[in-house]
């Protein structure tokens, strides 16, 4: 007994799965399938035609945000912009003037030294452009003494005085970084000549929202001080009404 867990098993092999069902028929047997219906081939084009253009018209699915919030009933993505409305509107400045990637700026940045403010100009290519509302920035960029100096400013920064666009330039990118490579006559960028009605459209609209505003401003001036003046003529009219008064009891 000792010595026969020592003594090699027998092998048994593994007896194979039946291949036949239940009712005698092989497992792997094919299965009757249904009749398969084809349509003419002009069938098949109007109803391809037919489904490009029902999806082509069919209206586009909601965003799950704007779902969410009709089902709510909040506003989403008006809050900062209605707030981003007013501080613009508030702001005591004119109007950024419209430039891109690729144009030469200067900037006048008031600095502080001291207990003196002075205005520094910063005169350079835009080498790229982002946020949106209050936040979007500008990066600047001027060789100096064959350095490269890139600075970056806020668009709506108290700091940043006046932006003047000195050159348009003619660019195929929205980021310029390929300039930091660059250096001399190759860093140089060709001048848009073309494609500058946009330009001069949102110029000219800045140019109509600045006038308006300025009507404005005069027109809120006048009112007000029409309506200082006919309170003053009621006063004094009050005030002699009075004496008139006084006097006929005398």
């Amino acid at each position: 007994r000792a010595l026969a867990q020592f003594a090699p098993r027998k092998y048994h092999p593994r007896r194979s799965r039946s291949t036949r069902g239940a009712a005698g028929a092989p497992l792997n047997a094919p299965q009757a399938s249904a009749p398969k219906f084809h349509a003419p081939p002009e069938t098949m084009r109007v109803i391809a035609v037919i489904a490009s253009a029902s999806a082509l018209l069919a209206p586009a699915p909601a965003p799950r945000q704007t779902c969410l919030a009709a089902r709510s009933g909040i506003k989403t993505g008006t809050i900062m912009a209605e707030f981003e409305a007013r501080q613009l509107a508030a702001m005591d400045r004119d109007e950024p003037p419209p430039f891109s990637a690729g144009d030469t700026v200067n900037v006048a940045c008031e600095i502080t030294e001291g207990t003196t403010k002075r205005i520094q100009n910063y005169a350079g290519v835009v080498i790229k452009r982002s946020g949106a509302g209050l936040t979007q920035t500008f990066t600047v960029r001027k060789m100096s003494s064959g350095i490269g100096v890139e600075r970056t400013f806020p668009v709506y920064a108290p700091s940043v005085t006046k932006i003047e666009v000195l050159r348009r330039g003619s660019v195929r990118r929205s980021k310029l970084y390929y300039l930091r490579q660059l250096t001399g006559k190759s860093a140089r960028i060709k001048e848009k000549v073309r494609g500058l009605a946009y330009v001069e459209r949102q110029e000219a609209a800045i140019a109509e929202k600045k006038a308006a505003a300025l009507q404005a401003a005069a027109d809120a001036k006048a009112a007000e001080e029409a309506a200082a003046a006919a309170a003053k003529a009621a006063e004094e009219a009050a005030a002699k009404a009075e004496e008139e008064a006084a006097e006929a009891e005398e």
